[in-house]
Order: C-alpha cells, then sequence, then structure tokens
C-alpha cells in the first residue's frame, strides 16, 4: 500500500543500520548518497526499495522487459500509488534504485565486482545489464554538451569535408504549379482535374475547311477510322458523365458495456433467474430487504440504530452523530427527529452501571411507581436521584485495569455525551434540551459520579450542556443538579471549576424574575477569594461574573462579608478595577464642551423601588417618579430632554410588560 500524503518513512533500528551501511558504501566508492529520495511528495524507503527489487531477482531481472514486464510501474504504484503520472514516476523509481542501490545489490547481494561508476553511477539508468557491463562493451552515450560541441565542430568544417545534401530544382520547372514561390514545409495543392470538354466552334471550322478531306493515314477497320470513332465515343461519355449517387451506410453498431450497459444489466439478471432456485422464483415479484427502495437517510438511519441498543450498531450510529453534530450542529434540531436526545440521553446514563450496580429504566406514564427505585420519571423529572444512587453498592474500578468490554462502553458513552454537547451549542437545541426532564437526571447523575481519569471528559462534556440549558430552567436551591453544581466548586481542576462558576451564575442572570443564589458554603466563597489573586483572566473573569450575581441580595451580602475577609477583598476587586488599564496622553481641543451632568445626578433606583413603581398606573407612575428622584429648587435647572432620558432609562426595560409614557406626554405631566 501506498504510503499517505506527506508521510515520512518509518524509522527503525534495521532502517537506520542499512542506511549506515549504504553511506559507508558509497563513501568507498566515491559516490554521493540520497538518503530520503522523494518521487514527488512521497518519500521513498530505501530498505523496502531494496528488499522488493532484490526479492524480485534483482536489477538486472527487473529491467528485462520480457521476463518481467512493467515491473517498474508497479513498484512505482506500490510505493507512490496508482495515478496518472504512473509511467513517469516508474523511471524515477529506477533511477532512484540505479543511482543508490544497484552498486550495492551487485557486491553483498551477488558478491561481484561493479562497474566503475564512469559506466554505472554517472550515466543514465536506461537499459539494463548491468552486471555485464565492462569499459571495453560500453558505449558511453555522448552528453548534452557533447552534442552541442559536435554540432559546433562540423559547422566550423570545410565544404569539402561536409556531407552533400540533397540539391532541390527550380520550383517554377516543376508541372503543375502556377508560380515558382514556394513555401517551405508546405505540400501544395494538386493541380486541379478538369474533365475534358471538346470546341464545337473548333470541329466546326475544321469541317468547313476540309469539306473533302484526304484519307488520314491510320488503324482503319473496315473503311471506318478507329481513332476518330474512339474519340468521338470518348466526346460522347464525358458529356453524358453523372457522378454517382452517395447513399447513406446502414451499419448495425456493436453491443458493448460503454454504449448499452442495459442491455448487459438485463442480460445479468436473466441469468441469475435462470440460476436462482425455486424459492427465488417463488418471491421474484416481492421486493426483497435491501433490493428497490434504498431506505431512510443518515439521520434517520443514526437515531434508529442507536435505539437498537446493539453495541455495534451504537457504534455505527454515535460515529456518524459526532460527525454530523459537528459539521451540521447548525442545521440538526432535535426537534426535527423526535426521540434522539431521549436515545442519547438513555445511553449516557448506562454510566452509572459502569460504577454502581444500578441500571435506570424510563417510564412515560402519567404515575410511576415510587417503589421501584431504578425508574425515572421521564415526563416530569425524578427527585432523590442522587440519594438513590449513593445507596447503591459502588463497583470497584481501577484505571489500569480496564477490559475492552469496560473501554468501548464508556466510549460510546462519552460520544453520546458530546452529541449532546455540540448540538446544544444551538439556542433551538438548548432550549428543546432545557424542556426534557431526563436530560437534567442525566446531568445529576453523571456530575455524582466517583472522581475517575476516565470519566473526566465525560465530565466536562456535562459540565457545558449544563451551561447551555441551565440558562433556561428555573432551577431551585434544594434541587439535585444546583446541589451537584456546587459541589463541583470543590474539585481541583481549573476547567470544571471555571464552567461550574459559569453556569450558576447564568441561573441568575438570564431569568426574567431575580434568582438568588442560595446554599453557597463559606468554604467555597473564600476559594472564590483566593481564586482572585491567581493570574488568570479567564478564572477571574468567571469569578468576577459569580460574584455579581451572588451579591445582589442583601441576605447573601451578609453571608459574604461574614466569611471572606472583607479588608483584602476590598483591594483585591479596587486592584481589578485597573486591570488593563492603558495610559492615553489626550491632546488638548480649542473648544471643549463642558458634559452633561444632568444624567449623573439622577439617582439609579433599586430594582426592589422600580417594581414598586411599576404598580402604579401612567402618569401617577412618572409623578411619583419625579418627586422620588427631585426636589425644588429655584437655584437648579435641567433640561427636558435630559429628564426624558433619565426616566425612560429606568423603566425601558419594562416597556413591554408596563407601557410608559411617550416623550410629549411626559413632559406635558411633570410641567403640570
Amino acid at each position: 500500500m501506498a504510503p499517505k500524503r506527506g508521510q515520512s518513512i518509518e524509522g527503525s533500528d534495521e532502517y537506520d543500520e542499512f542506511l549506515k551501511k549504504l553511506a559507508e558504501y558509497h563513501e568507498k566508492r566515491g559516490t554521493n548518497l540520497e538518503t530520503a529520495p522523494k518521487v514527488g511528495i512521497r518519500h521513498i524507503d530505501l530498505l523496502k526499495l531494496y528488499d522488493r527489487v532484490v526479492g524480485e531477482g534483482g536489477y538486472d531481472l527487473v529491467s528485462d522487459t520480457k521476463a518481467k514486464t512493467l515491473m517498474w510501474r508497479k513498484l512505482a504504484e506500490e510505493f507512490v500509488g496508482k495515478n496518472q503520472y504512473t509511467a513517469a514516476q516508474a523511471f524515477q523509481i529506477k533511477n532512484i534504485y540505479y543511482k543508490n542501490l544497484v552498486a550495492y545489490e551487485i557486491t553483498n547481494h551477488w558478491e561481484k565486482e561493479p562497474p566503475p561508476k564512469e559506466i554505472l553511477e554517472e550515466v543514465t539508468a536506461k537499459g539494463g545489464n548491468v552486471m555485464s557491463r565492462t569499459l571495453e562493451n560500453f558505449v558511453k552515450p555522448p552528453s548534452r554538451e557533447e552534442k552541442l560541441a559536435g554540432d559546433g565542430d562540423a559547422s566550423d568544417a570545410s565544404p569539402s569535408q561536409k556531407t552533400p545534401k540533397e540539391e532541390k530544382g527550380d520550383p517554377s520547372e516543376e508541372p503543375g504549379i502556377a508560380t515558382g514561390r514556394i513555401s517551405r514545409g508546405l505540400r501544395h495543392q494538386p493541380p486541379q482535374r478538369v474533365l475534358f470538354q471538346p470546341d464545337p466552334a473548333a470541329q466546326g471550322r475544321r469541317s468547313n475547311n476540309n469539306a473533302a478531306p484526304s484519307p488520314t493515314p491510320g488503324p482503319t477497320t473496315n473503311g471506318i477510322n478507329v481513332a476518330s470513332y474512339f474519340s468521338n465515343a470518348a466526346t460522347a461519355s464525358l458529356a453524358s458523365y453523372e457522378p454517382t449517387p452517395s447513399y447513406p451506410l446502414t451499419l448495425k453498431p456493436i453491443t458493448t458495456p460503454s454504449n448499452n450497459p442495459e442491455y448487459y444489466r438485463n442480460e445479468r439478471k436473466r441469468k441469475l433467474e435462470v440460476n436462482a432456485g425455486p424459492l427465488a422464483r417463488k418471491y421474484r415479484n416481492i421486493m426483497l430487504p435491501g433490493t428497490g427502495f434504498i431506505g431512510p437517510n443518515i439521520y434517520v438511519r443514526a437515531q434508529l440504530a442507536l435505539q437498537s441498543g446493539i453495541p455495534d450498531e451504537e457504534a455505527y450510529a454515535l460515529h456518524h452523530l459526532v460527525k454530523i453534530s459537528h459539521e451540521r450542529g447548525d442545521k440538526y434540531k432535535f426537534e426535527q427527529f423526535p426521540g434522539l436526545i431521549d436515545a442519547l440521553a438513555r445511553k449516557v446514563l448506562q454510566a452509572t452501571g459502569l460504577f454502581h450496580d444500578i441500571e435506570w429504566d424510563v417510564s412515560y406514564e402519567d404515575e410511576v411507581p415510587e417503589t421501584d427505585e431504578e425508574l425515572l420519571d421521564g415526563l416530569s423529572g425524578t427527585s432523590g436521584l442522587v440519594s438513590r444512587l449513593r445507596s447503591r453498592q459502588p463497583r470497584l474500578v481501577d484505571d489500569s485495569i480496564m477490559d475492552d468490554k469496560f473501554v468501548s462502553e464508556l466510549n460510546r458513552i462519552i460520544e453520546a455525551c458530546l452529541v449532546i454537547r455540540n448540538m446544544c451549542i444551538l439556542d433551538s437545541n438548548a432550549v428543546y434540551a432545557a424542556q426534557t426532564p431526563l436530560v437534567r437526571d442525566m446531568l445529576a447523575l453523571v456530575l455524582n459520579l466517583p472522581d475517575h481519569a476516565c470519566i473526566v471528559e465525560l465530565r466536562h462534556y456535562a459540565l457545558d450542556i449544563a451551561e447551555q440549558t441551565l440558562r433556561y430552567i428555573d432551577i431551585g436551591a434544594q434541587d439535585d443538579l444546583y446541589q451537584s453544581l456546587v459541589a463541583q466548586l470543590r474539585s481541583s481542576d481549573r476547567g470544571v471549576i471555571v464552567t461550574t462558576l459559569r453556569t450558576i451564575a447564568r441561573i441568575g442572570m438570564s431569568l426574567q424574575a431575580p434568582k438568588r443564589l442560595e446554599d453557597i458554603p463559606p468554604m467555597t466563597l473564600r476559594r472564590i477569594q483566593n481564586w482572585l489573586l491567581l493570574e488568570d483572566d479567564e478564572l477571574r473573569s468567571a469569578c468576577l461574573d459569580f460574584l455579581l450575581q451572588y451579591s445582589s441580595f442583601a441576605d447573601n451580602v451578609d453571608t459574604l462579608l461574614q466569611s471572606v475577609d472583607l479588608a483584602s477583598l476590598a483591594r483585591q476587586l479596587t486592584s481589578l478595577l485597573s486591570h488593563g488599564a492603558q495610559a492615553v496622553a489626550q491632546e488638548p481641543t480649542s473648544e471643549t464642551k463642558p458634559p452633561d451632568t444632568a444624567l449623573l445626578l439622577v439617582p439609579k433606583l433599586s430594582r426592589s423601588v422600580v417594581q414598586d413603581l411599576l404598580t402604579l398606573d401612567e402618569p401617577e407612575r412618572s409623578s411619583e417618579w419625579l418627586r422620588m428622584c427631585f426636589l425644588p429648587d429655584a437655584k437648579s435647572e435641567m433640561t427636558q430632554i435630559s429628564l426624558w432620558q433619565a426616566y425612560q432609562g429606568t423603566f425601558s426595560y419594562f416597556n413591554t410588560t408596563h407601557p410608559h409614557l411617550v416623550a410629549g406626554e411626559f413632559i406635558k405631566n411633570v410641567s403640570a
């Protein structure tokens, strides 16, 4: 098999030893060795080429076109690959062997003295019979420079020493040519053939002038002039000459597979029907499985293969689903294939069976019996999953002693989780997965698996799915999934910590209503403070996002002040205000416009105060907002547009549910 594109030669001790011997041989012989020759983009392994040629009988036998027909071409197809340039590459392979290995073959394999390099390596590789080549019987072909030098010497010779050339006659003397000029190297058009047409006027004059012609000597038969008779007959034949009409050829084309493939298909089908048994004749008109209809597309086929539960079918399905979810993630949607996400989640749930004595089953009934601890509710989700999992007997799994069955099953589970992760990057798929209770149960169970190196990749995929889906779920503080996420902050894996912090922060920032992040242990808060000291921008950003959402509630602020060193945290946050700042020299301008401080003087109301104002209807809401934010002062002033912008900035976020006044009505209301 030819090497792949760009693949280098595989090194080995045997190959290095061979190159060392070959280099010493060429150095002793006084010739050059090309250690890594190339044909096109393919590197040629000299050891393999040497063994292959010697195995075929040596250079002379391989070059013998009668004994080994096209052997160099076969070697080129083997070392380079079959393509449209195989003929040229065959000579290149031959030349590589000729320049580097043929003398080594004669010395080491045949144990004979090779010809001198002047008639071996320094001449072309055309021909063969190098073993019988000697200085006496080998005629070295002249080089290109010698040919050019020979031509130059011949041109300088005297005219008497030159080989005489054929002299051409005068083209004007050549019959059938109208002019004496002739173009060099071009064939002239032959003269036009014109049928003889007798001149009737000339015949009339001849008959009038010779009213009583004298007998013309010539051959006669019974008193008739034979020449005159045949001349008149030829004239009559030429006058009545008509060319033979051409008729179209009526040829029947030969039937070949190229011009009539249908005939050969029918002929093959007819022979199969003749040789078929009685059962095939009985079901001849019935469409058998695998014939006729090509079947469903790859999307449906992969889903059905995954739902079958057969290991080989699952491997086939997951291989294609991973590729499809990666390449067509923007168009491959869960809603187009009902049951796909459930089948993938079922497969991921099998990971718990590798570490605990439990096999989950999913029920889609309205009422799920509570006595069966291995039954999951596929309609509304299952509570107490973590306690059920921890109540089962764990299986001892040593990462260094995993059998093939365990590894193949774990790989299929990881691929199923990867498919869900790739598809949830699309927002519509993330919403669909968030509305599937089985996905939440799957995430809670995967995050509570034992800490083993073999499931690190699976845990990362589960955290990526949680980050994309939990922003669409109003998850409670006592939910198993939320508690599992909080527990991940005790990990020492940086990737797990960063993803978990982002996921918890998204729970608080993505929902419409404010969401409090509860039950965060004080030890975790102190660890977050310590992580801010690390020179890791991604980790710092995740910690700051978490602290922003966590400190948005007064109760959490009290917990935070009691858990961390407040002075140290304040210094850290203050130093981060200038993180990445750059000094910019601002050039003074001639016209400086004073900043509009009207908007800066308007106080920013808290969310609870704004919620109280939203309970009022307009225009009472705008009047109440004005009384909260401003006091009458005869020395102060504020433009109407600045006042309107402050009002709009306070209530624009809630305009869809609580419409505010337009600019004109607002100005009239506050001016009254």
